[in-house]
């Protein structure tokens, strides 16, 4: 039988869930979920241009960075799941039981950290920012950061 999409909306995060993270992070309090940003380490530093027009240059203050490429092997397959979980543990990423929000610039390789935390036993605890930088980044209103993710 053909394949039948189906959404499940617990997996899916939107800018106020983003933007109420990103205000636990700069009250002091522990956010009670990590975003994880799947960009290039050059964009979310805000050293290099964001490709779409009216799009900041930067990251959500309080998430990390893991660009999609570092969760791939140079054949662009899938590393093996202990070393998908160092990829996110060296961006200081919390440990295997902490629940995570995926963004990248439109919500597309945020899939692929989806994916590669499925095949490291952790996929139920990311929900996918669809609107992504591409929301975030080109609304004025929401707080920006630049620079590499401060130590965890």
């Amino acid at each position: 039988p053909p394949f039948e999409a189906r959404l499940d909306a617990s997996l899916v995060a939107d800018l106020a869930k983003v933007r109420s993270l990103v205000d636990a992070f700069q009250s002091g309090a522990a956010p009670a979920q990590t975003v994880v940003d799947a960009r290039s380490q050059a964009r979310f530093e805000g050293v290099a241009k964001e490709a779409r027009a009216g799009c900041r240059s930067g990251h959500a203050p309080g998430s990390r960075s893991v660009p999609f490429d570092r969760v791939l092997q140079a054949d662009g397959t899938m590393r093996p799941p202990e070393q998908v979980a160092a990829v996110f543990a060296e961006a200081g990423v919390p440990g295997v039981d902490a629940p995570l929000v995926g963004s990248c610039g439109s919500g597309v390789t945020a899939a692929v950290l989806a994916l590669a935390l499925e095949h490291a036993g952790r996929a139920s605890l990311l929900e996918i920012y669809d609107g992504s930088w591409a929301e975030y980044g080109g609304d004025e209103s929401q707080p920006l950061a630049t620079g590499p993710a401060p130590p965890a």
